[in-house]
Protein backbone atom coordinates (compact mmCIF):
# COMPACT_ATOMS: atom_id res chain seq x y z
CA UNK A 1 0.00 0.00 0.00
CA UNK A 2 0.92 3.56 -0.86
CA UNK A 3 0.04 6.60 1.25
CA UNK A 4 -0.31 9.63 -0.52
CA UNK A 5 0.96 13.15 0.54
CA UNK A 6 -0.13 15.39 -2.40
CA UNK A 7 -0.54 13.84 -5.56
CA UNK A 8 -0.53 9.98 -6.22
CA UNK A 9 -2.23 7.76 -9.32
CA UNK A 10 -3.81 4.44 -9.83
CA UNK A 11 -4.05 3.66 -13.25
CA UNK A 12 -5.69 6.18 -15.44
CA UNK A 13 -7.10 8.02 -12.03
CA UNK A 14 -4.71 10.99 -10.99
CA UNK A 15 -5.07 11.64 -6.69
CA UNK A 16 -4.38 15.84 -5.83
CA UNK A 17 -5.04 17.10 -2.40
CA UNK A 18 -6.86 20.39 -2.64
CA UNK A 19 -8.00 22.96 0.32
CA UNK A 20 -11.40 22.51 0.21
CA UNK A 21 -14.47 20.65 -2.34
CA UNK A 22 -15.46 23.24 -4.91
CA UNK A 23 -18.73 24.81 -4.36
CA UNK A 24 -21.85 23.37 -7.05
CA UNK A 25 -20.60 19.72 -7.28
CA UNK A 26 -23.16 17.11 -6.04
CA UNK A 27 -22.24 14.50 -3.35
CA UNK A 28 -23.04 10.84 -4.99
CA UNK A 29 -24.25 8.04 -3.11
CA UNK A 30 -21.93 4.81 -2.33
CA UNK A 31 -22.78 1.35 -4.75
CA UNK A 32 -22.48 -1.74 -2.99
CA UNK A 33 -18.83 -1.80 -3.89
CA UNK A 34 -18.17 1.84 -2.12
CA UNK A 35 -17.67 4.91 -4.22
CA UNK A 36 -16.71 4.03 -7.41
CA UNK A 37 -14.02 6.80 -8.25
CA UNK A 38 -13.16 5.28 -11.34
CA UNK A 39 -15.02 2.72 -13.69
CA UNK A 40 -14.45 -0.20 -15.49
CA UNK A 41 -17.12 -1.61 -18.14
CA UNK A 42 -15.15 -4.90 -17.05
CA UNK A 43 -15.91 -4.20 -13.61
CA UNK A 44 -12.51 -3.03 -12.28
CA UNK A 45 -13.35 -0.28 -10.90
CA UNK A 46 -11.53 1.82 -8.86
CA UNK A 47 -12.97 2.05 -5.23
CA UNK A 48 -13.40 3.42 -1.43
CA UNK A 49 -14.64 1.01 0.38
CA UNK A 50 -16.70 3.01 2.91
CA UNK A 51 -18.56 1.15 5.18
CA UNK A 52 -18.71 3.62 8.29
CA UNK A 53 -19.84 6.84 5.76
CA UNK A 54 -16.23 9.15 6.44
CA UNK A 55 -15.91 10.08 2.71
CA UNK A 56 -17.72 11.78 0.92
CA UNK A 57 -17.75 11.82 -3.43
CA UNK A 58 -18.67 14.98 -5.30
CA UNK A 59 -19.82 14.92 -9.42
CA UNK A 60 -18.77 18.23 -11.20
CA UNK A 61 -20.06 18.89 -14.79
CA UNK A 62 -16.87 18.28 -15.92
CA UNK A 63 -17.26 14.03 -16.64
CA UNK A 64 -13.30 13.61 -16.18
CA UNK A 65 -13.55 15.55 -12.72
CA UNK A 66 -14.61 14.36 -9.57
CA UNK A 67 -13.71 15.64 -5.63
CA UNK A 68 -13.46 13.66 -2.20
CA UNK A 69 -13.36 14.59 0.87
CA UNK A 70 -12.32 12.41 3.37
CA UNK A 71 -13.56 12.65 7.20
CA UNK A 72 -11.73 10.23 8.84
CA UNK A 73 -8.04 9.78 9.69
CA UNK A 74 -7.76 8.11 6.24
CA UNK A 75 -9.86 5.73 2.35
CA UNK A 76 -8.04 3.61 0.77
CA UNK A 77 -8.81 3.47 -2.83
CA UNK A 78 -8.75 -0.28 -4.33
CA UNK A 79 -8.16 -1.31 -7.55
CA UNK A 80 -11.05 -4.06 -8.15
CA UNK A 81 -9.09 -7.18 -9.95
CA UNK A 82 -7.86 -10.45 -9.29
CA UNK A 83 -5.22 -10.07 -11.87
CA UNK A 84 -2.46 -7.60 -12.57
CA UNK A 85 -3.98 -4.76 -10.21
CA UNK A 86 -2.51 -1.19 -9.33
CA UNK A 87 -1.17 -1.06 -5.50
CA UNK A 88 -4.03 0.28 -2.71
CA UNK A 89 -3.68 3.92 -2.83
CA UNK A 90 -4.35 5.43 1.08
CA UNK A 91 -5.57 9.20 0.95
CA UNK A 92 -4.70 11.56 4.17
CA UNK A 93 -7.81 13.22 5.93
CA UNK A 94 -9.07 16.16 3.74
CA UNK A 95 -9.82 17.42 0.11
CA UNK A 96 -9.12 15.56 -2.77
CA UNK A 97 -9.82 16.19 -6.58
CA UNK A 98 -9.75 13.28 -8.62
CA UNK A 99 -8.67 13.56 -12.41
CA UNK A 100 -9.81 10.51 -14.89
CA UNK A 101 -7.02 11.02 -18.07
CA UNK A 102 -8.64 11.08 -21.28
CA UNK A 103 -7.19 9.68 -24.70
CA UNK A 104 -7.11 10.92 -28.28
CA UNK A 105 -9.24 8.28 -30.59
CA UNK A 106 -10.09 8.39 -34.55
CA UNK A 107 -13.73 9.10 -32.81
CA UNK A 108 -12.64 12.49 -30.55
CA UNK A 109 -11.72 12.44 -27.31
CA UNK A 110 -13.07 9.95 -24.51
CA UNK A 111 -12.31 9.09 -21.30
CA UNK A 112 -9.45 6.37 -21.00
CA UNK A 113 -10.68 2.87 -19.73
CA UNK A 114 -8.20 0.93 -17.55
Amino acid sequence: MKTVKRVGRQGEILFIKINKVPAGVTELPASKEGHIVGHSETGHHHVIDDKIGEVHHYASANPLLGYLSVDGASADVVHLRSFDTHETLRLGRGAWEIRRQREHTPEGWRQVAD
